[in-house]
């Protein structure tokens, strides 16, 4: 399972030079809020290509790469599942923080412990 096939993400700039706007093609998912059923993946893809943007390239990678960590060890939210059954978004962030650490590329994350 790759990233690029799992989930999309959005992103775009205003202008040449201009800001540039990062985000999950389906948005906030208000409607399952609260629910503990959220994929955040496509919120921490959009977030790396905003680290990206501000050429904090180390850190965009090492965000992906936790991402990619964390998918490959099947913690997987229900919408992946065939089940519908999976980890709730706490128990895929929990998974993906203890991640970081051993994702990194570079020092940004340097403070975060393992």
């Amino acid at each position: 399972m790759t990233i690029g096939s799992v989930i999309p993400v959005a992103s775009g700039r205003l202008s040449a030079d201009g800001p540039g706007i990062f985000g999950p093609t389906h948005g906030s998912a208000l409607e399952i809020a609260g629910q503990g059923v959220a994929n955040p993946s496509g919120m921490l893809l959009a977030a790396a290509l905003m680290l990206e943007g501000l050429g904090q390239r180390s850190a965009a990678r090492t965000l992906e790469n936790a991402v990619a960590e964390t998918l490959h060890d099947g913690v997987q939210t229900p919408d992946l599942m065939a089940s519908g059954v999976g980890a709730t978004t706490r128990e895929f962030m929990d998974v993906l923080l203890a991640a970081l650490p051993g994702a990194r590329t570079d020092t940004e994350f340097a403070g975060v412990a393992a």
